[in-house]
């Protein structure tokens, strides 16, 4: 082809403790995934957006304009490729336009419609091809199936777990930039296989496990909490 007063001297005391007891806000400041030669580096901007990825020699460059979000990838300071995503008013990316020549001559755009939060329907044209149209299914706030023509990619998840940073759609949005794919729950399984987490402080997912028949493979996440 993607995080929230009593009167009385009683309720002092309650609000005391509440705020003493409050969940620190945490953001991955690396992700190392098995097998790659070097792991990732994110780093923020004054307002907590996500504003460089490093890889190695690899460059990642997030900058924000108004409703658009711009992202330059280098290697070794030679130009790779650059993408601007369009956002809507809930976030969430309705035209992602990806330039692979440094003159633009050569892109591909994906067009995006929701239904609120989910979307429904994507339609991928490039510079050189034929227009190509996904739609999505969903059940309780979670993307179940993705149909391309005669294909049908199934999605579950664990119902009883809460979205965290770290799921593997939820870390493939944020690596890319920009955000399309908004589930209530942690994913479990697609094109069969098997995703587990691990839970370390504060809750957050410290490795996501991946199982393909007898292949496993690990991203192990750190994280700044403050």
């Amino acid at each position: 082809m993607a995080g929230i007063f009593f009167l009385g001297v009683a309720g002092i005391f309650a609000a005391c403790k509440k705020n003493n007891d409050k969940k620190p806000v945490c953001k991955i400041i690396t992700a190392t995934i098995a097998g790659a030669p070097q792991p990732y580096r994110f780093i923020y901007n004054s307002k907590g957006q996500l504003s460089r990825t490093v890889a190695g020699s690899a460059l990642f460059a997030y900058d924000y304009a108004g409703d658009s979000v711009i992202i330059t990838r280098e290697d070794s300071g030679r130009y790779q490729a650059r993408t601007v995503a369009t956002l809507n008013s809930l976030g969430l990316a309705t035209n992602v336009r990806l330039y692979t020549s440094a003159s633009g001559a050569d892109w591909n755009n994906t067009a995006n419609e929701y239904n609120g939060e989910e979307l429904i329907r994507s339609t991928y044209t490039s510079s050189n091809g034929v227009p190509s149209v996904s739609t999505y299914t969903w059940s309780n706030q979670n993307m179940v199936a993705q149909i391309n023509g005669t294909d049908t990619t199934v999605y579950e998840y664990y119902t009883d777990k809460p979205i965290l940073k770290g799921d593997y759609l939820d870390f493939t949005n944020f690596l890319q930039g920009y955000e399309t794919i908004r589930n209530k729950n942690l994913l479990k399984s697609i094109y069969g296989e098997l995703f587990t987490y691990d839970l370390g402080q504060n809750g957050n997912i410290t490795t996501l496990e991946v199982t393909a028949g007898n292949s496993r493979g690990f991203i192990d996440y750190e994280y700044e909490c403050k």
